[in-house]
C-alpha cells in the first residue's frame, strides 16, 4: 500500500493479514514483572538454542504492531484489540544487547570506525 497507494489492497489484502498476524504475536508476548513484553522462547539466527527476547520477535512485533496500527488509521477500520497491540509495541521489551569488543573493529586505512 506505502508503495501503490492503493486502497482497496490495503483493505481487502493487507490489513486482514496483519490483523491475524497481530493476533498470533499477542499471544506469543508474556508480560514481565517489570511490566515489559516479553518474547519468553525463539531461536536466533540459524540456531536451535531457545533465547529469551530474540532480536527476530521483537523486532517483527515491533515493525508488525506499528504497520497495523497505521493500517487501521489510514483506513478508519475498527478492530476491538487495537488497544492492546498498542500497549504491546508501547511496551515491548527493548532488543537485547551485548557490548562489543574492541578486537571486532576494523577501522580501515583511514582509522574510522
Amino acid at each position: 500500500y506505502r508503495f501503490t497507494g492503493d486502497a482497496e489492497f490495503l483493505r481487502q489484502r493487507a490489513l486482514p493479514y496483519l490483523r491475524a498476524a497481530c493476533r498470533f504475536f499477542a499471544a506469543l508476548l508474556k508480560q514481565g514483572t517489570d511490566g515489559l513484553y516479553h518474547a519468553p522462547g525463539g531461536t536466533v539466527y540459524e540456531g536451535w538454542i531457545q533465547v529469551r527476547d530474540p532480536v527476530t520477535e521483537l523486532s517483527c512485533a515491533r515493525a508488525l504492531f506499528a504497520a497495523a496500527l497505521a493500517a487501521l488509521e489510514t483506513t478508519g477500520e475498527e478492530e476491538p484489540e487495537a488497544p492492546r497491540w498498542r500497549d504491546l509495541l508501547d511496551h515491548l521489551a527493548p532488543l537485547p544487547c551485548a557490548p562489543l569488543d574492541e578486537r571486532c573493529i576494523d577501522r580501515g586505512d583511514g582509522g574510522h570506525g
